[in-house]
């Protein structure tokens, strides 16, 4: 089990909400639905998908979670300013597995520019979150520039290929979890947003990020941001606000 704290909160946040999605609306829909036009807040969306990978990443976030059942999450990513069309929006992410392949990572530091298109299918990615940061969007994108010049800082290009053996199931790879290696796309968002002032996972231990923890900081750490709001701190500091959906459960009865 990785190094990973409870807040303490009796109740979770008002602030992140669930809201169900109907049988009709695939995922750009629900998010254009939910995103707030015209914000230039920073948001993320996470994912959580039920091909083969997906699972492998969803089930290895188990040692994250104190009843060691799979999470709903296998994937994070950065929303950038919203397109025309609204699925043609780009999103940065490190994926394990790339629609169009991976070129070669060393020269973006394993940084992929996809589209909210590439998770409209809600079969194949049937949960889904929107995340609003107290963040502005531009500030995250030019440190997300940053990052692709900072592999001797943070390497996401060690994370992906620790991950895909380990999804591929290369013989002796191990849950990289275990040996505190975050989820590639994780670890590079935990990174640009706490540049810019906000702290994601604020119930880590270390920098073995994954979606499931920022979910849980979502859900169960507004108490800690709100404390610094009373203490007079910045807008920085607020808690995470957004909505999700979650159909597809791995839990144990």
């Amino acid at each position: 089990m990785i190094d990973i704290q409870c807040s303490g909160a009796k109740k979770h946040s008002s602030h992140f909400v669930q809201t169900d999605r109907r049988s009709t609306q695939d995922n750009v829909d629900w998010i254009q639905k939910h995103f707030e036009e015209g914000s230039d807040a920073a948001h993320l969306i996470l994912i959580g998908g039920i091909d083969p990978i997906s699972l492998r990443l969803r089930m290895a976030q188990a040692k994250a979670r104190q009843d060691y059942t799979p999470s709903h999450w296998s994937h994070v990513c950065f929303m950038q300013k919203p397109a025309k069309r609204f699925g043609q929006t780009s999103v940065l992410e490190i994926r394990v597995d790339p629609p169009g392949g991976f070129d070669y990572p060393p020269s973006t530091n394993a940084v992929q520019k996809g589209k909210l298109d590439d998770y409209r299918d809600s079969k194949r990615f049937p949960n889904v979150a929107l995340m609003r940061l107290p963040i502005r969007r531009t500030k995250v994108d030019e440190v997300c520039k940053q990052f692709k010049m900072q592999r001797n800082v943070v390497s996401g290009v060690d994370n992906l290929t620790a991950w895909l053996a380990y999804v591929w199931g290369v013989t002796h790879a191990t849950n990289p979890l275990l040996n505190e290696v975050g989820i590639p796309s994780a670890v590079f968002l935990e990174y640009v947003v706490g540049a810019v002032g906000f702290d994601l996972t604020p119930g880590l231990a270390s920098r073995a990020s994954c979606p499931e923890a920022i979910w849980q900081t979502a859900r169960w750490w507004h108490e800690f941001y709100e404390a610094d709001m009373d203490e007079g701190s910045n807008d920085s500091t607020h808690p995470i606000v957004g909505q999700w959906t979650t159909p597809h459960d791995l839990h144990y009865e």
